[in-house]
């Protein structure tokens, strides 16, 4: 596939950061302090499982990113890491394509891999803006982008692809 073009957006969030900063260096001091006192296996076992969780959100948001990537007459996206092969939209099946404007957390509960109550699929890093795409089935996804500069020429681009009039 051509790497040419491919537009990628990470988790930047300070807070996000910040908290998992916190919560590891409060549980390292538990766990050590459990370990130090000679606490019963069931606590250390407990205690390595929330160690795991801790890990594995952490490592979400460290390798975690959107990926989109337009290549002649297919859209394509990926959400690492939940998504590791590009998922491809033929822009046939684009109706239409718009930049908007969203709140992640009351129009879709948060970050990361959304659906609306409608039906409307989000994929969203960061940010309050993204490119909503409508598809001929009738779904929607929504793309979060934070520079308006590439979300406007994703959209121009799709439209020259796909002849779609402008908004």
């Amino acid at each position: 596939m051509n790497q040419s073009r491919i537009y990628s957006q990470k988790f930047l969030q300070s807070w996000i950061w910040i908290g998992l900063l916190i919560s590891t260096i409060i549980f390292s001091f538990v766990f050590y302090s459990a370990i130090k006192k000679g606490d019963e296996i069931f606590w250390l076992i407990y205690l390595s499982v929330i160690a795991v969780a801790i890990l594995s959100v952490f490592i979400i948001f460290l390798f975690g990113k959107l990926q989109i990537n337009l290549i002649g007459e297919n859209f394509y996206y990926r959400f690492i890491p939940f998504h590791f092969r590009w998922k491809c939209i033929p822009l046939n099946q684009i109706i239409d394509v718009s930049v908007i404007k969203f709140d992640a957390i009351s129009d879709f509960g948060g970050w990361g891999l959304r659906k609306e109550k409608n039906g409307i699929k989000a994929l969203i890093i960061n940010g309050d803006m993204g490119i909503k795409i409508d598809l001929n089935t009738g779904k929607s996804m929504i793309f979060g982008i934070q520079n308006e500069e590439i979300a406007f020429s994703l959209i121009k681009e799709i439209k020259e692809n796909r002849n779609l009039t402008s908004n």
